[in-house]
């Protein structure tokens, strides 16, 4: 499912969360989308350019920091458990009937509200 070069760019968004907080993850998960090649191919010169926070502190987090990589390790395992087997994909879930409805891929706001939708129906 994941490979190598969304493994450090999920390691690099949790460093940025250590950093600068929620709005430094948030913010590196949008820098994410726009810099990485996508497919495998990881981000140029496989470093995220994020100027708001200390980038060779970052670096050093992702490279270093074994409980986040523990922690990813053991998010694709629940994720291959589940059957979800690529990335992105989002599973929206009815807490009071327990239903939920899978989607691959990149979701507009269309398809999201679809879902909830569905879900939010006596059946």
């Amino acid at each position: 499912m994941h490979g190598e070069a969304a493994r450090h760019q999920a390691r690099l968004v949790e460093c940025a969360g250590i950093q600068g907080g929620a709005k430094a993850f948030w913010s590196a998960i949008d820098a994410i989308f726009a810099q990485s090649a996508g497919n495998g191919g990881g981000l140029p010169g496989g470093t995220l350019d994020f100027p708001e926070l200390d980038q060779a502190r970052l670096e050093k987090c992702a490279k270093d920091n074994e409980l986040i990589d523990s922690d990813i390790k053991l998010d694709i395992d629940i994720a291959r458990s589940k059957g979800i087997t690529a990335t992105p994909t989002l599973v929206i879930r009815d807490n009071q009937t327990g239903r939920s409805v899978k989607l691959e891929g990149m979701a507009d706001e269309t398809t999201l509200l679809s879902a909830i939708d569905w879900l939010a129906k006596d059946l």
